[in-house]
């Protein structure tokens, strides 16, 4: 009787280790997927893939180490601030997951296919609807200059598509680095298809002027006076995530146009090299009924230059005209930026905190998803603050010793200018839209 108490004790304890340890395709994958994949995919941001075991197992104790440290995933919103829906950041519990999988050996476990399929939700593994990809490569000098350019992608679709996502996929991740685009609707007698494709800022013939652009890249009317109407305005920059709209809401992608990269960036480097950048489109299943807006804000009356070996601080104050629902928030400055807040005051006094970004990085911003829409009624005052250091102090100072650098100039050159941008997405307010859920996908 005594040895069969211990056996059954010794079983009890090999069943409660089992049924404790942690594996990677039940417990590590389903945190892989939603935090590291995204970026971490063979079209992501990131340097290596993260879709596999073997994969994730030949980086596990780094990643143990970069994501107890909270090093990555990147997210720069202060989350004590406000928090978003889209928001990278890794819980206590999830880090202790890793930790202990790595600790133990790296466990594969077995494929649970109920939780496998459920992995590929708001993943990188959705296949778009429409591809609009350059029909011609940008060949980009290897001056160790910044170079922007204007491209259109021209396109011709059966029926007019309502678009519930859209993502900017760049070509190549070494050299580009941001990208304002536009989906326009262009005219019947515009020859979409006709050359060129693009042209290069910051020539003598192609200074930054729409209805000259417009008609260069042969987009107008055959008078060349009826501009194309702008269906949607949005844009990508390192660590951006693709755009994602509730049900009724997004944009319908008109029969005839082109997407328009208004400000395709390169950053400076030593080697020629080539760029066919495209866009994923995502159709929804129900007709667009509420159309997503876009407005970009900067200070006003402030000096042009932020001085060399000083900390400056600029400052933006709005009045709302009418009531909005925020979807969501892009904050933007170049290399000196070290801080950014931006909160709303209505008319009742109360404080709606937007975002706060405690330390800056150019080179992983996002365009921040609220949970719910946030409800800015009329007469609010928008307010937002960055701040610049110009000191050898900061690490990111492109120029040592540091030298004065002119703001909201329009140089196109990260290096020798700074600017402040606060980007809002937005819907005009309708009752019970603070209740519409932006988590779900």
């Amino acid at each position: 009787m005594h040895y069969r108490i211990i056996l059954l004790l010794l079983f009890v304890n090999i069943s409660l280790a089992y049924t404790q340890s942690i594996d990677f395709h039940n417990a590590v994958q389903p945190i892989v997927i939603k935090h590291c994949t995204p970026c971490h995919s063979k079209k992501g941001a990131a340097p290596f893939v993260l879709e596999t075991y073997s994969q994730v197992a030949s980086k596990a104790k780094m990643i143990a180490s970069v994501t107890s440290t909270r090093y990555m995933p990147p997210w720069k919103a202060n989350p004590a601030y406000r928090h978003f829906a889209n928001e990278r950041l890794l819980s206590n519990e999830e880090i202790a997951t890793i930790t202990k999988w790595v600790n133990t050996g790296m466990p594969e476990g077995r494929i649970v296919l109920q939780k496998a399929n459920n992995l590929t939700h708001n993943s990188a593994k959705e296949k778009p609807d429409l591809i609009l990809k350059m029909p011609t490569s940008i060949k980009i000098l290897g001056d160790n200059k910044q170079h922007y350019f204007c491209y259109k992608i021209p396109f011709t679709i059966d029926v007019a598509k309502p678009v519930r996502a859209i993502a900017f996929v760049p070509g190549n991740r070494k050299r580009v680095h941001h990208a304002s685009y536009q989906i326009v609707e262009t005219t019947p007698k515009a020859n979409i298809y006709s050359l060129p494709h693009y042209f290069e800022y910051n020539t003598a013939e192609n200074n930054i002027d729409d209805m000259r652009g417009y008609n260069f890249l042969n987009l107008t009317d055959s008078n060349e006076t009826e501009a194309p109407r702008l269906v949607f305005h949005t844009g990508w920059l390192p660590g951006t995530s693709r755009h994602v709209y509730p049900p009724g809401v997004g944009f319908t992608m008109p029969v005839k146009g082109v997407l328009l990269i208004r400000n395709l960036h390169y950053a400076a480097a030593p080697l020629e090299e080539e760029d066919q950048s495209e866009v994923h489109i995502y159709y929804a299943k129900t007709p667009i009924k509420r159309v997503l807006e876009f407005a970009a804000f900067k200070p006003k009356n402030v000096s042009n230059v932020i001085p060399k070996d000083s900390v400056v601080s600029y400052r933006l104050a709005l009045r709302m005209g009418s009531d909005m629902s925020l979807l969501g928030i892009n904050p933007h400055m170049h290399k000196l930026g070290t801080y950014f807040k931006a909160f709303a005051i209505t008319p009742s006094k109360d404080t709606i905190r937007l975002i706060e970004i405690l330390n800056w990085d150019f080179n992983w911003q996002e365009f921040y998803r609220f949970q719910h829409p946030i409800f800015i009624p009329k007469g609010s005052y928008i307010n937002a603050e960055a701040r610049y250091d110009n000191t050898e102090r900061n690490i990111n100072n492109p120029n040592r010793p540091p030298k004065d650098i002119l703001f909201e100039y329009g140089n196109m050159d990260d290096d020798r200018e700074e600017m402040m941008r606060l980007i809002f997405l937005y819907l005009p307010y309708q009752k019970g839209d603070e209740s519409i859920d932006l988590c779900g996908f």
